[in-house]
């Protein structure tokens, strides 16, 4: 729900420009889905570890 969001604010979409148009245009897959479930799962396992 996020991803459009968070994809144009980061300046994802830059990357993937459109060589016909020149504009911007989004990943096909969900990125931020995947960047927050690995960030999760590594604070997850950092705070096991402390503990």
């Amino acid at each position: 729900m996020y991803d459009p969001v968070i994809q144009a604010l980061s300046g994802a979409t830059d990357v993937q420009t459109d060589r016909a148009s020149g504009g911007p245009q989004m990943f096909h897959i969900i990125v931020t889905d995947k960047v927050t479930s690995l960030s999760a799962a590594q604070a997850i396992s950092a705070a096991l570890f402390v503990r």
